[in-house]
């Protein structure tokens, strides 16, 4: 009974692991790769901008800086929350569950990561950082 619980385990967090694994190695890659980075970080510059712009402030973007008259602020690859969104896509895949409850779950998991990183922009920009 033993063997069949561990052959059992196995089976559920085999494809999990594996997965997790493959996005992990991604991750890395990512993080690796310098214009992959840059390009993320100036369509978060760029989105935060629109953002604040739709909110009545007057901010362009030049590179991955959101600048205005009077301040500016500057997102950097620890802005983008790739990293964040990276830990929780490993955590999603690996828990062993059934995969419509990992796509529900990925989908309001990372709506909720994009929306609460855009929120924080916007108010380091109102605060003034």
């Amino acid at each position: 009974m033993n063997r069949q619980m561990t052959a059992e385990t196995i089976r559920r967090w085999a494809p999990g692991l594996g997965l997790g694994s493959a996005l992990l190695v991604g991750l890395v890659f990512l993080g690796s790769r310098p214009g992959a980075m840059m390009a993320i970080q100036r369509a978060i510059a760029r989105l935060t901008s629109g953002i604040l712009n739709l909110l009545g402030q007057s901010t362009s973007v030049v590179g991955t800086t959101v600048q205005s008259s009077l301040f500016g602020i500057n997102v950097v690859a620890a802005c983008t929350g790739v990293f964040l969104t990276g830990a929780f896509l490993i955590a999603v895949a690996v828990l062993p569950s059934r995969w419509t409850a990992k796509l529900i779950g990925l989908g309001l998991g990372l709506g909720g990561i994009f929306v609460v990183n855009l929120t924080r922009l916007v108010s380091l920009y109102y605060l003034g950082v």
